[in-house]
């Protein structure tokens, strides 16, 4: 049962690694974040339960360097999501400072033989009140390392859904409603993760206010069978959420199957679901027209070919760009024939075509109609982009 979580969360890596990477690689930041946090979790049980002392000497403090890259893996995963690429910017590197402190911090306790760190495992698992004053070091005591990471992973956790939100708030990028479902569903997994870490922070802080050292170590906890449940929660939650796990195609989780299970007993409190029924069909034929076809890319492409070309009014058209993908046709058209023209840029085309040439491939009428919908969505004209991601 030690290593149930641990198995899971592997399991579960691989699982996003095949279903995601070809669509989007910054899957691996998500990765990083659920490898270290499950370890985490799991050096928290191992001190509290009492046994295998040998894995808690091979996992204390040896990770703590990873442990700190959990905030700075949360955002970029974030930022990457929404931006539909891999963000590996030069701004990474100054995210990647405090945990090559730590690092620094901890070298000495890495020189400590392995005999002599089974002792000192075996008084933190004992709850001797002298343990960390023989954790050598070699910048700063290693009670405040522990009080640095509970304290930047969470501030980090909490940056990350405020970009998310002010994201979203701006509407400076467009971003597709199956994106938004992920990034919501990750955000909830993250904070049903965080919330029991939270309780027993304050369970630990004041009913044993005199051994709150930030590991939570109680009596209440000790030898509890049923503690490694704790570590189970985040792999979980993931499971739950199967689109999460494989993607935005896959069916709903159980939790939703059965809420739809419940509402067909209902039928009269929901008058409106053969309308949102038809609206959903819509909207996919839509997109996978879209997709498909690059029809966008004709000049004159509008709103009035899609209806001939799938049979649907105008009217419901509109309402699709509307209320689902929560954008007008224009913008959304533009951002497809933006996304065509870095696609391009990304494939060595402005080394042999120029930006005007590039911006009629794309379906723009003119160079300065391409160059204001290039920078309403990239915040930058494509020469600059050019020169900071090629």
């Amino acid at each position: 049962m030690v290593y149930t979580s641990l198995f899971l969360t592997g399991l579960i890596s691989l699982v996003l690694l095949i279903y995601h990477w070809g669509e989007n690689k910054g899957v691996i930041y998500l990765v990083i974040l659920l490898v270290a946090a499950s370890a985490r979790q799991l050096v928290f049980l191992l001190i509290n339960i009492q046994t295998e002392t040998s894995l808690l000497a091979l996992l204390f403090l040896h990770l703590d360097a990873l442990f700190c890259l959990m905030g700075p893996a949360g955002l970029y995963y974030f930022q990457s999501v929404l931006k539909g690429r891999l963000v590996l910017d030069w701004a990474l590197l100054l995210h990647l400072i405090p945990a090559l402190v730590i690092l620094l911090n901890t070298l000495p306790y890495y020189g400590v033989p392995f005999a002599e760190k089974l002792q000192f495992m075996a008084q933190v698992q004992a709850d001797d009140p002298s343990r960390e004053n023989n954790f050598p070091y070699l910048l700063f005591h290693y009670h405040w390392q522990k009080l640095f990471l509970l304290a930047y992973n969470i501030l980090y956790t909490f940056t990350s859904f405020a970009y998310v939100i002010r994201v979203r708030q701006k509407g400076k990028l467009y971003v597709k409603r199956k994106v938004w479902f992920l990034l919501t569903r990750v955000m909830w997994v993250l904070l049903i993760s965080i919330v029991p870490i939270v309780l027993l922070a304050l369970y630990s802080a004041f009913a044993i206010p005199e051994k709150f050292t930030t590991s939570f170590v109680s009596d209440t906890f000790r030898s509890n069978r049923f503690f490694y449940l704790f570590t189970l929660i985040l792999p979980v939650s993931i499971l739950l959420m199967p689109r999460v796990l494989y993607g935005e195609n896959q069916k709903d989780s159980p939790l939703e199957r059965f809420w739809g299970w419940i509402k067909q007993f209902f039928p009269k409190g929901y008058p409106d679901t053969t309308q949102r029924s038809l609206e959903s069909e819509d909207m996919q034929r839509i997109v996978a027209y879209l997709e498909k076809g690059k029809p966008y890319l004709k000049e004159d492409f509008s709103q009035h070919d899609i209806s001939i070309a799938l049979n649907i009014p105008q009217k419901r058209i509109t309402e699709c760009f509307n209320k689902q993908l929560k954008a007008s046709f224009p913008l959304y058209r533009n951002t497809l024939r933006i996304r065509h023209a870095t696609d391009l840029l990304r494939e060595g085309a402005h080394l042999s075509t120029s930006i005007e040439g590039i911006a009629t491939l794309s379906g723009f009428k003119s160079k300065s109609a391409f160059y204001l919908a290039f920078k309403a969505l990239h915040g930058i004209t494509p020469v600059d982009w050019i020169k900071e991601n090629l």
